[in-house]
């Protein structure tokens, strides 16, 4: 369990992260062998590390004891909560259209997730 825990906190820092920078200016500016900006490539190489080891986290919990949906719902409530945490200290705390959707389609996929359990 702490692996998936581990796995959506990483996720969640990561991805704030990334989206802080410029992924496809970074693979296009490699592409054309020319140097990107150094604070938008510093922020989407740490994105993107994070994110892996955040895989990383997710392929290992496969040793704990509970089952698939019970992690990926675990999974994806922590790192959104671990999103709006993050977002909440760097940025003015705004909830929006995308928390309001994604809390739904996390909420959404617990209830059917827990049906397929029963």
């Amino acid at each position: 369990m702490i692996y998936v825990i581990l796995a959506s906190i990483f996720a969640g820092m990561g991805s704030y992260i990334l989206r802080k920078g410029d992924l496809i200016n970074f693979v296009n500016s490699l592409l054309n062998l020319s140097f990107p900006n150094n604070k938008l490539a510093f922020y989407t190489i740490i994105g993107i590390i994070l994110n892996l080891i955040s895989i990383g986290f997710w392929q290992s919990s496969i040793k704990s004891n509970l089952n698939y949906s019970t992690s990926l719902s675990l999974y994806l409530s922590l790192a959104l909560i671990t999103g709006m945490i993050i977002s909440s200290f760097f940025e003015e705390f705004r909830l929006g259209i995308n928390f309001y959707l994604g809390t739904a389609f996390i909420i959404t996929g617990i209830i059917l997730l827990s049906k397929n359990n029963v």
